[in-house]
């Protein structure tokens, strides 16, 4: 879009010269017939000088036009921008609680495997029955699905930090349209 901009402020420029006077001078002289058409180059000269001052405004509003046109561009610029901020705090906060939340199950993780051995270890002695190593048993299986589950979410949550950060197209395989 950084170019895109460059030629909209070139063709304002370009629309800006041509409200401007010019005055063409060639090496030739024009003859019809037998005599010479002075009044033809007079005329053009005039015609060159003062047609863009008299064009009932139409160059004025082609050069509002192109104004008008850059300031869109520089408005989908700034909302480029704005958005590729805002996507990428929002990356960065989500990994971040994404970590915390890992390390989190983490250490529940720990504290179920720990309760797993010493049901099976009050089990092992008779002291209780089978059913609370049953019940350690499917709550460390739950942890142990939710961890793969959030470890995914913070993989998911880091591509789409890595494309805020990069762009849509750093996925993109070179060569090949997409």
């Amino acid at each position: 879009i950084h170019a895109q901009l460059l030629a909209a402020d070139q063709k304002i420029a370009e629309a800006v010269a041509d409200r401007l006077p010019r005055l063409n001078l060639t090496g030739s002289t024009g003859y019809s017939g037998a005599s010479f058409s002075a009044d033809n180059f007079f005329m053009s000269i005039m015609g060159d000088i003062f047609m863009p001052l008299i064009d009932w405004g139409k160059r004025k509003s082609e050069v509002a036009k192109r104004k008008y046109y850059l300031e869109e561009l520089v408005a989908t610029y700034t909302q480029t921008f704005l958005t590729a901020i805002e996507e990428t705090e929002n990356g960065i906060w989500q990994e971040k609680y994404q970590t915390e939340l890992l390390a989190s199950l983490t250490d529940h993780l720990q504290i179920a495997r720990a309760n797993l051995t010493e049901t099976r270890n009050r089990y092992m002695q008779g002291l209780t029955d089978y059913l609370p190593v049953l019940t350690a048993l499917q709550s460390l299986q739950r942890l142990e699905r939710e961890v793969l589950i959030q470890n995914r979410q913070l993989l998911i949550t880091r591509v789409h930090l890595y494309r805020a950060l990069g762009g849509t197209d750093f996925l993109a395989i070179p060569g090949k349209e997409h």
